[in-house]
C-alpha cells in the first residue's frame, strides 16, 4: 500500500498514528507530498487531490482521514474503534469532535492570513467559539473513564489534536473550564 500525505497535514499525522498503532509500518510506503502542487499519482488516486490518500494493493484508494483509519483498524487484530453498538458510535462521534476542531482552527489560520482588512472578524470569532466549547467538551469527556478496550484509539485522537494545536493560537486553549484539577493554586 502507498500513502501520500503531507508532514504538516494533522489529518496526514492522525493516519499515521494510526499506522503506528497497528504495526502496518512495514506494509506501508509512505510518499511525502505538497497537495498544492500538481502531483499525477495523487490526483489519479484521489480527484480532490487531498491528504491522506492510501492507495491499496489492487490499486484503488481510499481518501479522508477517519475512511482510512477505520480501515486500517481492519488489518490488524486488537481493534481500535469498536466494530459496533453504542461504544463505536461514541468513539466515532470523538473523532468527528476531533476533527471539527481541526478544520475550525485551521480556519483561523487560513482566514489570519488575508490581508488584515479582508478578514471576517465574524467568522473568526465563530470558529474560535467552536473551538473553545469544543475542548472544554472534551476535557469533560476526559474524565469519564470509556470501555478499556477503546482507550487505546481515544487517546490516539487526543494525541493528534494536541498535536494539530501546534497551529500557533494560544488564545483558543487557554480556558478555566479547562483547568487540570491537579494543578491548583
Amino acid at each position: 500500500m502507498k500513502l501520500f500525505y503531507s508532514k504538516t497535514s494533522p489529518y496526514s499525522r492522525k493516519v499515521k498514528m494510526m499506522i503506528h498503532e497497528k504495526g502496518l509500518q512495514q506494509a506501508i510506503t509512505s510518499v511525502t507530498c505538497n497537495p498544492f502542487d500538481e502531483v499525477p499519482e495523487l490526483g489519479a488516486a484521489n480527484s480532490l487531490g487531498k491528504v491522506p490518500t492510501l492507495i491499496l494493493d489492487d490499486g484503488s484508494s481510499l481518501y479522508d482521514s477517519p475512511v482510512i483509519c477505520a480501515y486500517l483498524d481492519t488489518l490488524t487484530p486488537g481493534r481500535l474503534i469498536p466494530e459496533s453498538g453504542r461504544e463505536r458510535w461514541n468513539v466515532l462521534r470523538s473523532e468527528a469532535l476531533c476533527d471539527g476542531i481541526l478544520d475550525a482552527t485551521y480556519n483561523i489560520v487560513m482566514e489570519r492570513r488575508r490581508d488584515t482588512q479582508e478578514q471576517s472578524a465574524g467568522w473568526i470569532a465563530q470558529w474560535k467559539t467552536q473551538v473553545s466549547r469544543s475542548l472544554d467538551h472534551i476535557f469533560h469527556l476526559r474524565r469519564r473513564k470509556p470501555h478499556q478496550k477503546y482507550v487505546s484509539f481515544l487517546y490516539l485522537l487526543f494525541l493528534y489534536l494536541l498535536d494539530g494545536e501546534k497551529l500557533n493560537l494560544p488564545e483558543l486553549h487557554r480556558s478555566p473550564n479547562r483547568k487540570n484539577p491537579r494543578h491548583r493554586r
